[in-house]
């Protein structure tokens, strides 16, 4: 074979393998993977560059002849086009297929979502840790954490306080697309999470670096009708009700109400009633005070204002005062009956979780005592209902109202 032919060939080869490699690349990119689209890319550019330079050479060698002196410059002059084509093949081809690749991330709906974040509190501005966060789907509790100390690796923070953490199922199957179509308040980004030492899976995440304790965050996908709500409930995640730390205890329900589930009513279809009217009698406003508790803050010596939030969250029942009626005597639609009507009434939602806080302030150069009561409003009544010719009088009693007031007292400085 002549020298001419054998160029030939070894340009068909380099095509062929550049080929190979171009289709490898476009699989890797509609993958979605930005480490391999790199990695093919700069193979491409290096294929691509012994491409243009064996071209070269076959005009080299057609043209120059084949003297010492003249092979030893046809080197020099290839290996520098080989070089250069290199270079730049490589920064083309791994700008291309990145490009690809960061397109076909964004289209790619993965199996879970993760939030993380950093809650902070919006009066002393400390990262505050044991404070219980939820994410709710269409009002359906799907995941929880408590903000600690700690670090991930998508906030490049390393150890920090007020941490979270929530992946739930990716249900709808959203991508970062569609994230972005609907104009989410969140910016939403792709990494990889480690099953184990070999395998890794792709998760749609977004980075919250400020969540104010006691806030909320609402994503609309308007796409699907779906609306995510993120929640911080205020206060260490230890003193809440009992029944609020069980995973799947809550649900958002209109007006972004926080709501227990009742264990006694959960899975039973929603109620229709008739148009039977509840009359309420003897009715009773109370008004009840817990024992006070004391704060004590001694600032004399400081420059600036001391600030400690006081919080108390409670879960406001609508409760049978008779006790043991439900779904027995008082039959179970009934009784929903009456819990409609009385929420209705008093603006209340049976099984609500509300909080309330108050903000202790003590100004440099001050030694201060705070006093501060739990103070209640209950209502009790009677609730009548004519239900298929039968009268009902059912004896009830409602949390309607509860507030933190305190008292203080400005001490001498020691």
């Amino acid at each position: 074979m002549d020298e001419k032919g054998q160029i030939r060939g070894d340009f068909g080869v380099s095509v062929s393998l550049a080929a190979i490699v171009l289709v490898i690349v476009v699989f890797v990119v509609l993958k979605g993977s930005a480490v391999w689209a790199i990695v093919f890319g700069i193979i491409a550019g290096i294929l691509s560059a012994l491409v243009i330079t064996g071209i070269f050479a076959f005009f080299l060698r057609s043209l120059m002849a084949l003297s010492e002196e003249t092979a030893r410059r046809r080197l020099a002059a290839i290996s520098i086009t080989l070089v250069i084509s290199v270079i730049a093949g490589s920064v083309f081809w791994s700008k291309f297929f990145l490009n690809r690749a960061s397109i076909a991330q964004r289209m790619q709906a993965t199996n879970t979502i993760l939030l993380i974040g950093k809650v902070v509190d919006p009066v002393t501005k400390d990262w505050n840790n044991n404070r219980l966060v939820l994410v709710f789907e269409r009002g359906k509790e799907v995941g929880r954490a408590v903000s600690h100390r700690g670090e991930l690796p998508e906030n490049h923070l390393g150890v920090i306080d007020g941490l979270f953490e929530i992946e739930f199922p990716n249900a709808y199957k959203f991508a970062i697309a569609d994230f972005e179509a609907n104009q989410a308040p969140l910016d939403f980004q792709m990494t990889s999470r480690h099953n184990n030492f070999i395998f890794s899976r792709k998760v749609i995440y977004s980075w919250i670096p400020e969540f104010p304790e006691g806030a909320d965050a609402t994503i609309e996908m308007k796409s699907k009708n779906v609306r995510y709500t993120i929640m911080v409930l205020p206060g260490d995640s230890s003193e809440l009700p009992e029944a609020l730390q069980q995973p799947g205890s809550l649900q958002l329900v209109e007006g972004n109400r926080l709501v227990l589930i009742d264990p006694r009513t959960a899975g039973l279809p929603p109620e229709s009633f008739g148009d039977e009217k509840t009359s309420f009698a003897q009715t009773v406003e109370e008004v009840k005070e817990k024992q006070p508790e004391t704060y004590s803050y001694n600032n004399c010596a400081g420059s600036v204002d001391i600030a400690h939030q006081i919080t108390n969250t409670t879960i406001h029942e609508i409760t049978d005062t008779t006790g043991g009626k439900f779904g027995v005597e008082l039959p179970v639609k009934t009784w929903l009956k009456l819990v409609a009507d009385i929420e209705k009434e008093y603006n209340v939602k049976n099984q609500e979780i509300k909080t309330v806080a108050v903000t202790l302030v003590v100004p440099p150069g001050e030694n201060v005592e705070f006093s501060v009561v739990k103070r209640q409003t209950w209502v009790s009544g009677i609730a009548q209902l004519n239900a298929n010719g039968i009268n009902i009088a059912e004896p009830y009693q409602v949390l309607k109202n509860e507030e933190l007031v305190y008292q203080e007292q400005k001490l001498s400085c020691p």
